[in-house]
């Protein structure tokens, strides 16, 4: 499970910013995703938050600024966002949730 978010996490750093209509569908779609609060499928955002003890809420938060980043080449490497224990860092690539931590290079 926790492959599945690693992988939707890529997605959403490497696209956030793009502006290719192919990058912004994958985004979009990724996007939804996190949003959905469906939980009638085992691989939705928030049964995999579930199992793996993460706040989806927080997580959303996060993405939400970091989709909100300039666009690329804009100083984005240094970008880092901090959110009541939830860490996204764009140049490490990595989302920290109390203990936990999820590579999202």
């Amino acid at each position: 499970m926790s492959a599945v978010l690693e992988d939707a996490l890529r997605v959403f750093r490497r696209y956030a910013t793009s502006t290719s209509r192919r990058d912004r569908e994958l985004f979009d779609e990724v996007r939804e995703w996190f949003a959905a609060d469906e939980d009638g499928w085992p691989f939705s955002f928030v049964n995999i938050c579930e199992v793996l003890g993460l706040s989806a809420a927080r997580i959303r938060l996060a993405l939400a600024q970091i989709a909100s980043v300039p666009p690329r080449g804009a100083s984005i490497h240094q970008h880092r966002v901090e959110t009541d224990h939830v860490t996204v860092s764009r140049d490490a690539g990595n989302l920290r949730t109390g203990t936990s931590t999820i590579s999202a290079q």
